[in-house]
C-alpha cells in the first residue's frame, strides 16, 4: 500500500445544547466536535502525570505548551508504561465524561475500563496507520459503540491529529487484512485511501475539546510536523443496555496481554494447519 495524505475540511462544530440536533447529526456524519466540552484543569494534571514518566525516560523536556521532545529514539521505549501503577487515568473525571456522552449520544453508556493514551512523536512513522475503523473485540453490532476521543495537548493539523472519514459508518468499503503490520496494530484492519469517497474532516485540537464518533467511523492520523510530543486520549463505550463485551472491564495493559497471547495461540493454531496441508 501507499500511504497518501488527505486533504481535510474542518469538522462541523457543535454544542452541547443541540439535543435532537446533536443526535441527528451523529447520525448523519458519523462525528460530533465539541470545543471546550471538558475541564481542562484535570486534564492539564494528566498531561503533566504522563509528561513526567517520557522526561523520566529522556524523551521529553516539560513545557506550558506540553512535552518537547528530545530527540532521544522512542522506539524502545514500552508505552504500557504510560499507564502508572493503577493501569487506568484515574485522573479522568468518569462522571463529567459520562454525562457528556450521554448528551451527545442521547443514550447513558457504558465506559470501557480500556482507556488508550495515544502518542505522537515529531516526524514518527506512521506509515503503517492507515485509515482504519477500530476492530472493537468480540462486539456483534458497531452502533452500539463509540469512542471519546480527547486530547491534551494542542494539535495543529499537521502535528498528529486525528481525522475521520464523514458519513464512513454507514460505508460499506471492506478492510484489507495486512499481516506486514507491527505487532501492536496487528488488531487493527487496513482501508486503502483511493477507496474511500467520503470527504476527509478535520481541525486544530486543544485541551479540553472532545470528539465523539461512531464505532464504525473510519479515521486516521496526520504525521506530527511539530516540535513538541502529540499526547492524546480514548474513552471507549457502550450503550449501557447493550450486553458488554467479554473485556470491557480490563485496562488496557491487561487487554494487550490477553491480545498477545490470543495473537500467539493463534499463530501457533495456524502454522500447525500449515504443516498439515
Amino acid at each position: 500500500m501507499v500511504r497518501t495524505t488527505p486533504l481535510f475540511e474542518p469538522f462541523a462544530e457543535s454544542d452541547l445544547l443541540c439535543g435532537a440536533e446533536l443526535h441527528e447529526r451523529f447520525a448523519r456524519d458519523g462525528y460530533l466536535f465539541v470545543r471546550g466540552a471538558l475541564k481542562v484543569e484535570p486534564l492539564l494534571r494528566a498531561r503533566k502525570e504522563l509528561t513526567d514518566v517520557l522526561v523520566a525516560a529522556g524523551l521529553a523536556i516539560e513545557s506550558e505548551d506540553g512535552p518537547i521532545w528530545t530527540g532521544a529514539d522512542p522506539s524502545g521505549f514500552d508505552r504500557l508504561l504510560m499507564y502508572g501503577p493503577q493501569a487506568e487515568l484515574h485522573y479522568l473525571d468518569q462522571a463529567e465524561a459520562a454525562e457528556i456522552i450521554e448528551c451527545l449520544w442521547g443514550a447513558k453508556p457504558l465506559i470501557w475500563r480500556r482507556v488508550g493514551i495515544f502518542l505522537s512523536f515529531p516526524n514518527e512513522d506512521v506509515s503503517d496507520i492507515f485509515p482504519h475503523r477500530d476492530r472493537i473485540v468480540f462486539t456483534d453490532d458497531a452502533k452500539h459503540y463509540a469512542t471519546l476521543w480527547v486530547p491534551l495537548t494542542r494539535i495543529g493539523l499537521q502535528d498528529g491529529g486525528l481525522g475521520i472519514a464523514k458519513g464512513s459508518h454507514r460505508s460499506s468499503v471492506r478492510t484489507v487484512e495486512n499481516a506486514a503490520r507491527p505487532a501492536q496494530h496487528v488488531n487493527r484492519p487496513t482501508l486503502k485511501y483511493e477507496d474511500i469517497t467520503e470527504p476527509w474532516c478535520s481541525s486544530p485540537f486543544s485541551p479540553g475539546d472532545a470528539l465523539f464518533f461512531h464505532g464504525r467511523a473510519i479515521h486516521t492520523v496526520t504525521s506530527n510536523a511539530g516540535p513538541r510530543i502529540r499526547i492524546a486520549f480514548a474513552l471507549r463505550c457502550q450503550h449501557a443496555d447493550h450486553s458488554p463485551t467479554p473485556m470491557y472491564d480490563l485496562s488496557l495493559p491487561e487487554f494487550s496481554r490477553r491480545m498477545s497471547a490470543f495473537h500467539a495461540l493463534a499463530e501457533v493454531a495456524s502454522r500447525r494447519a500449515r504443516e498439515r496441508s
